[in-house]
């Protein structure tokens, strides 16, 4: 389950969860892209598989339909719980570059504190370390994915990665 606190990195997730992410020997990751405005089939898909999972990686176009089933995740109890404990995404073509989100630290909560809007900042390229190998996330459109990979081959030599997920193309 997923603490539902965004940080400096834009990952959703607890430090903790976010460290325990890295080092593990193997990691199960939900990666998804091009919801498009069918938030409900992401929510599903989520709800169907993302309690397996260790991150949920989202490769843009959709993001609001992420945040939509985040903020549920936050008043549904249920459901928070198929949500993995890392969720990160990479902002597509038809994503904003960030999103006012309704979920809060609980301790915000709990003490009443006046909480202000907070937003899920999204930029067009990520990384995340997943069980010691480091993970590109984009889009794709940048890379112009619709021609082939050639770029994207050069990305993750230039980022010494050792994958890249990417969506555009669906």
């Amino acid at each position: 389950m997923n603490s539902l606190i965004i940080n400096e990195d834009s990952l959703v997730g607890s430090k903790q969860d976010i460290g325990l992410l890295k080092e593990k020997t193997k990691g199960k990751l939900l990666v998804i892209s091009d919801s498009h405005g069918s938030a409900d089939i992401l929510k599903k898909i989520i709800h169907d598989f993302g309690a397996d999972c260790d991150a949920l990686v989202f490769c843009g176009d959709g993001i609001c339909d992420l945040v939509e089933c985040l903020n549920e995740a936050s008043e549904d109890e249920r459901f928070a719980e198929c949500i993995p404990s890392v969720v990160m995404c990479a902002k597509g073509n038809c994503d904003a570059d960030k999103y006012p989100v309704n979920f809060f630290e609980k301790k915000e909560i709990e003490n009443n504190e006046k909480t202000e809007t907070k937003y899920l900042n999204v930029q067009p390229v990520k990384t995340i370390n997943v069980a010691g190998r480091t993970i590109v996330v984009v889009h794709g459109n940048r890379q112009y994915v619709d021609l082939g990979t050639y770029v994207l081959a050069d990305l993750i030599e230039n980022m010494n990665a050792d994958m890249i997920f990417f969506g555009h193309t669906h």
